[in-house]
């Protein structure tokens, strides 16, 4: 641990937190006050298919029809996790000017994906995801247009991190289709900051991007049992997926699924924001959790939540992720198995994401 800044004072280091104040006292209410977000396209073939280009995703499921019905969908289903791509709305609307700077790394004058909708909050250049939770009723279909409502503050936490000094808010919204159908719950946090150079606080080192009230999950160790196969068991590993990061397949992803953060593209913005370069964003690598999970559970599973998705560190162009996961639990449920899944991103050795867990059913 390094030792205190000797010019910077308690009172100096602690009065920023006060403009979060009204943010902070936020915590509970609908930011949304009743309005519903709704994405900017039907979902269609065509763009699930770009979804899965850049995880290399087989699954039939998603594009092709005859097997989905056979499995009993009405249609073509996109991923699960692909409910975030399908609620961000338009980037750019008719009759408003968004690209209004020819310098070089200027920002759109606005986006629905940089926390616009924080009304309350300070403004702020930085903003990244770092937590996911997501529970799924079932996947979205083609021809199905998808909608955010809800968007209810469930807390925010002013930290001074590696990056930057702001604070990390926790939102929780339901995704209904045109009906009002309810098809999932996304529980997600978001760090909102001002890029600050490496200065301590007068209580000691900076905090790390990770932030939670709880403990770390450890990753489970294997558990040995008979070689006889009778199904799915406890201790089972998934076979590890590699996915190399380069910036083609980072420019593919944010093409897919509607994050356009330049810090997920643009190496040079990336370290203005305080990170080393350009990084994978968390639709990717949420669909990286999602393709490891339907390798093991085929085409007559599903999944029901993820959740512990945590984003420790950054996953940087030019390494590999390595995604792995273990059988936590398995139970019986009518004609299905339900399991647990332990599952975690990896990345140079070091674990970067999660580990959390996918909760799944298969058929018996």
């Amino acid at each position: 641990m390094t030792q205190p800044s000797s010019n910077l004072s308690e009172e100096e280091a602690e009065s920023w937190k006060e403009t979060w104040r009204p943010m902070v006292s936020a915590v509970g209410s609908d930011l949304s006050k009743g309005l519903v977000i709704r994405g900017a396209e039907v979902i269609e073939a065509s763009t699930v298919r770009r979804y899965l280009e850049p995880l290399e995703f087989d699954c039939a499921l998603h594009y092709d029809r005859i097997i989905a019905v056979k499995n009993g969908y009405a249609n073509i289903t996109a991923p699960y996790t692909s409910i975030l791509t399908y609620t961000i709305s338009p980037m750019w609307e008719p009759g408003r000017p968004l690209f209004v700077s020819n310098e070089r790394n200027a920002q759109p004058a606005y986006s629905p994906i940089n926390g616009g909708e924080l009304r309350v909050a300070p403004e702020v250049t930085g903003f990244f995801a770092t937590d996911f939770e997501l529970t799924f009723v079932r996947p979205p279909l083609v021809g199905e247009h998808l909608s955010r409502r809800g968007n209810v503050l469930k807390a925010c936490v002013p930290k001074w991190v590696s990056v930057g000094r702001g604070a990390f808010m926790t939102l929780e919204s339901e995704v209904v289709t045109d009906n009002t159908e309810v098809i999932g719950l996304v529980r997600h946090t978001v760090f909102a900051y001002e890029p600050m150079p490496p200065r301590q606080t007068p209580h000691g080192s900076r905090d790390s991007i990770s932030v939670s009230n709880e403990s770390e999950q450890e990753i489970p160790v294997k558990s040995q049992h008979s070689s006889e196969r009778v199904g799915p068991r406890v201790g089972d590993v998934l076979p590890p997926m590699e996915f190399p990061l380069t910036v083609y397949r980072m420019v593919m992803a944010a093409g897919a699924n509607r994050d356009f953060n330049s810090i997920h593209h643009n190496s040079e913005y990336a370290r203005e924001t305080g990170a080393t370069g350009m990084y994978a964003n968390t639709s990717f690598l949420l669909g990286t959790w999602e393709r490891s999970i339907r390798s093991f559970i085929g085409l007559g599973g599903t999944i029901r939540s993820i959740k512990g998705f945590r984003m420790k560190s950054f996953n940087p162009v030019g390494t590999t992720l390595l995604v792995k996961g273990e059988i936590l639990e398995v139970s019986e449920e009518d004609q299905d198995l339900v399991v647990v899944i332990s599952i975690w991103c990896e990345n140079g050795g070091v674990v970067t994401v999660g580990p959390g867990t996918a909760t799944v059913t298969m058929p018996k």
